[in-house]
């Protein structure tokens, strides 16, 4: 590491975007979709100070982010809407920190390396059916499906050997035995964070001044792993935190 990094300097970004919003069949379909390339240079990037769990601010000379959004919604009838969206970016740096020191690449920032919490793919899609009942009071049901593709918490993730805990790799942390661990005992884990899909339902009834709904939040009851947690390099503690469990309840609202 760099012992007397103390300043880092500011992060600039010129970003370039093209797009098209439209509208179709008489405003009942719309479809939008952009383009976008983002140039950053002096990218302010976190790392873990060594073994404890400071984190260090460094700047990457130059990173990149590339991607297309796009969006179709769509409302064939007065019962029937749907909607899709989906995101693909490529992010990552395209230079490296190396340490004047050992000639080593610093914390993960290394060209190449994924940008932190970019999953490449991002899609989401939704079916709502709305229906009369009596006067002015509409039964209604939803449902949304969103899909997250991998990714990493922190650049020094993507390090090989980073999911080694006493593995003779060099970027292998030190297990501090203890609670009956004995040593010598080696650990893997992946510190890519898994895909995951997610869906919602809700079903009620709803006039223009209130509304009454069931729910279920994550259908399937999916444990998705949102980010990577450690302490001290790995050698006191590592998980993932991870989403709510499927929770079902009532939801209630009144306009005054």
């Amino acid at each position: 590491m760099f012992g007397n990094q103390r300043y880092w300097q500011d992060e600039k970004d010129w970003n370039y975007e093209i797009g098209a919003k439209t509208q179709w069949l008489d405003h009942r379909v719309t479809f939008n979709i952009s383009v976008f390339d983002s140039q950053i240079k002096d990218l302010q990037a976190n790392t873990t100070a060594g073994s404890c769990s400071s984190r260090i601010v460094f700047n990457v000379p130059t990173a990149r982010s590339t991607g297309v959004e796009a969006e179709l919604f769509a409302r064939p009838n007065a019962n029937w809407d749907f909607g899709l969206s989906a995101t693909f970016i490529d992010a990552k740096l395209t230079s490296s920190v190396i340490a004047p020191s050992t000639g080593l690449v610093v914390g993960g920032l290394a060209d190449g390396n994924r940008l932190p919490t970019a999953p490449k793919v991002q899609a989401s899609g939704s079916l709502g059916y709305t229906m009369p009942v009596s006067g002015a009071t509409d039964l209604f049901a939803n449902l949304t499906v969103q899909y997250v593709g991998s990714s990493f918490s922190q650049f020094e993730n993507e390090e090989p050997g980073f999911g080694e805990i006493g593995g003779p790799s060099p970027n292998s942390a030190r297990l501090i035995p203890f609670g009956g661990v004995p040593a010598g005992t080696q650990i893997t884990f992946n510190p890519e964070l898994a895909a995951y899909t997610l869906a919602n339902f809700r079903l009620g009834v709803k006039t223009d001044r209130w509304q009454v709904a069931a729910y279920v939040n994550n259908l399937t009851d999916k444990t998705a792993q949102l980010a990577l947690d450690y302490e001290r390099g790995r050698s006191a503690r590592v998980g993932y935190l991870t989403n709510q469990p499927r929770t079902i309840g009532v939801y209630g609202s009144y306009s005054f």
